[in-house]
């Protein structure tokens, strides 16, 4: 018997969690059906930690005993031909027989998504919650500030629950409204000069830096400024100039009308009214029980 790590990711939205239920769909239960159906044995598998119904899994890791001949890459090929589309593993590797990747885990990492404009974004409907009305980050990153530390998180805990240890460490837990830093290492490195900083503050900005002449862009590329002017035309504040086919905007001066991103016949002018802010968090803890 070996036994092999998987590394999963999984959209958790049609199952309820990671662990085998009676009466409802899991994760665990679905590779099981796909562990079956390659080697013929039902073969217990043992994940990292449990998901609630719904939740999503970027790096889920198991532990899967079998006498299959199959080992890692013809093992994860031959899974990911039998799993559903919402399901991958995109790792898998032979440990040892005593490796257990609940108690060996090293800790967890959590992302929660907003999604913090005026109107909803219909691309993040299941992975992000939408709120109105702008969310004060500074505020909310003070306040998460204060798990990061060993607490007694008892009071969290469901009437019942049959986990002993209500204690955990947690290293990092931030409010991070975009996930670019605004380091600069992407500019210096794009060998045409693609990549520009657009400060947040900015409600509008033209998605192309290329300079490429007109007619180049016309047969290259279908969003690519072809330096038309039309924009220019039109701001009536004179935010935009066109230089070297290629539009900027003065966000000092825009007053975020959108008539430029209406006139513009390349789509090449993009609201920036809204992007998602996310909290994150990660901890460690020592987990007892069985899956």
């Amino acid at each position: 018997m070996t036994r092999l790590l998987l590394t999963l990711q999984y959209d958790g939205t049609r199952y309820h969690g990671w662990q085998v239920q009676r009466n409802a769909r899991t994760v665990q239960e679905v590779l099981q059906d796909a562990v079956e159906r390659i080697t013929g044995v039902r073969s217990g598998i043992t994940g990292c930690s449990r998901t609630d119904a719904g939740v999503h899994a970027l790096m889920f890791c198991c532990a899967l005993d079998t006498g299959s001949s199959l080992r890692e890459e013809r093992m994860a090929r031959a899974l990911n031909a039998c799993l559903p589309l919402d399901i991958a593993v995109t790792g898998c590797r032979e440990v040892a027989p005593d490796f257990h990747p609940r108690y060996m885990a090293a800790g967890k990492r959590y992302r929660y998504q907003i999604w913090n404009a005026p109107a909803r974004n219909p691309f993040y409907a299941g992975y992000a919650l939408h709120r109105a009305a702008r969310l004060d980050e500074e505020e909310m990153n003070r306040t998460a500030s204060l798990f990061i530390g060993t607490h007694d998180f008892s009071a969290f805990c469901a009437s019942g629950s049959g986990v002993e240890d209500h204690v955990r460490t947690v290293r990092l837990a931030q409010v991070d409204r975009e996930a670019c830093k605004a380091c600069g290492k992407c500019i210096s490195v794009c060998p045409k000069n693609l990549i520009t900083l657009i400060p947040y503050s900015a409600k509008y900005a033209a998605a192309c830096n290329s300079g490429d002449k007109g007619p180049i862009t016309m047969k290259d590329c279908r969003a690519g400024c072809i330096g038309c002017g039309i924009c220019t035309k039109n701001c009536p504040e004179g935010a935009i100039k066109v230089e070297n086919f290629n539009a900027t905007i003065d966000q000092s001066k825009c007053i975020g009308c959108g008539i430029c991103a209406d006139k513009c016949p390349k789509n090449v002018i993009v609201m920036l009214s809204g992007r998602p802010v996310c909290a994150e968090g990660t901890g460690e803890h020592e987990e007892k029980g069985e899956d």
